[in-house]
């Protein structure tokens, strides 16, 4: 997991280069090179590809971003809302979303310029499809690189090198220490409604954690955090809220984060620097999960070579995007079933479920529409120079 790729230094302060962006924009450019060459062969000119590429390509992030919006709602006003439109590195692109946003801007480069240049549109759609699923797998990487679209926690029984685990206080940490899977910090704090204990004491201790390991005990009572005096549960809950923000934001410092406890064990003062103490420790990872970012970037891979295989055995304008519609709506429907971070909304099935089976449906249809009206590709253009019969 690395969302910051690097930081450029400015007079003004570091400026992070996130991975996800960099994974768009390599999306971007590396597809529609690809497509340019596919309709260089079809004699469609490859300069018209980079501008309804353009139009596609920001079209699919707006209805991605908008869809996730509309999905995981978040309190604020309209300025609060814009602002968190433009934060796609903290994760919110729905692919479907992305599919619809695409689809509008495809319409609008239909009407600027396909219709001036007079070429087919689902040419086009042929042209700019496996493309597609090759952005699928620069997009997953850059979902894994970010920490977003995460998977369940893993069986026990999978073997380890199947599993990826995130680092500390990060998204999927995060977001398993809120369901009740795990601890943020490797130990649970005693109840502020439990009025028998003092609310600084340590309830449990995850075993084998890193707070386990460097000896902090159930019963310790925390008086110390990093060296700031701790005189309730309250300005103890605070404190370690403010690490856990520290750890996330482009301006993360996860590699630094640690604590160092002074506890009181047994009416004794334990600090951190003696024999006995609690020896400084750093969060936990995330526990082992399904690695569903790797498994949808290999899927959009595959799906590309099979795209591009199949592309000169097409017997219709459209058939590479009927095809791509169908296999990824099954791929992904089988992939969301190992997903985490999306609710279940009806029947046991996730939003991007739902929709994978509507999607399904509608290529199937598009697919029998097409070998009943469709137009037939026509010839391939030959640049080869024609051989000379005459005899000088």
């Amino acid at each position: 997991m690395r969302p910051v790729l690097l930081r450029i230094p400015t007079p003004w302060g570091d400026v992070p280069i996130f991975s996800f962006g960099i994974m768009l924009v390599l999306a971007f450019l590396i597809g529609t090179w690809l497509a340019a060459r596919r309709a260089r062969r079809e004699g469609v000119p490859p300069e018209a590809m980079w501008d309804i590429a353009i139009y596609v390509f920001f079209g699919g992030v707006v209805g991605a971003r908008i869809l996730h919006m509309i999905l995981f709602p978040q309190p604020g006003n309209l300025w609060q809302q814009m602002v968190r439109f433009v934060k796609i590195w903290e994760g919110g692109l729905v692919f479907y979303g992305s599919l619809i946003g695409g689809g509008i801007g495809f319409i609008l480069a239909h009407m600027a310029i396909m219709r001036r240049l007079g070429i087919r549109t689902w040419q086009v759609a042929d042209l700019i499809t496996p493309s597609l699923a090759l952005g699928i797998c620069f997009g997953r990487i850059g979902c894994f690189l970010n920490g977003c679209c995460f998977g369940n926690v893993a069986d026990p029984s999978v073997p380890a090198w199947l599993t990826v685990r995130f680092p500390p206080l990060s998204m999927p940490h995060r977001a398993l220490a809120e369901r009740g899977y795990q601890t943020l910090f490797g130990f649970a704090l005693a109840s502020p409604q439990d009025t028998q204990r003092d609310a600084r004491t340590v309830v449990l201790v995850e075993p084998d954690s890193p707070a386990a390991k460097a000896g902090l005990q159930a019963g310790d009572v925390i008086l110390e955090v990093n060296g700031q005096p701790i005189d309730n549960g309250d300005v103890l809950r605070q404190h370690l809220n403010q690490l856990r923000l520290q750890a996330s934001g482009p301006h993360a410092a996860i590699p630094d984060l640690h604590l160092a406890l002074t506890v009181m064990r047994q009416g004794s003062v334990l600090r951190p620097d003696s024999t006995d103490g609690v020896a400084p420790f750093r969060p936990p990872w995330s526990l082992p999960l399904y690695p569903t970012q790797l498994i949808s970037a290999l899927d959009g891979l595959v799906l590309y070579g099979l795209l591009t295989l199949y592309y000169p055995l097409r017997r219709r304008y459209g058939e590479i995007f009927a095809a791509f519609l169908a296999t990824y709506a099954v791929s992904r429907f089988f992939i969301e079933q190992i997903r985490s971070d999306t609710p279940r909304l009806w029947a046991g099935m996730t939003f991007s479920q739902l929709v994978s089976v509507a999607i399904l449906i509608t290529a199937v249809l598009f697919w029998l529409a097409l070998y009943r009206w469709g137009e037939k590709p026509a010839q391939e253009l030959c640049s080869c120079q024609p051989v000379s019969t005459s005899v000088p």
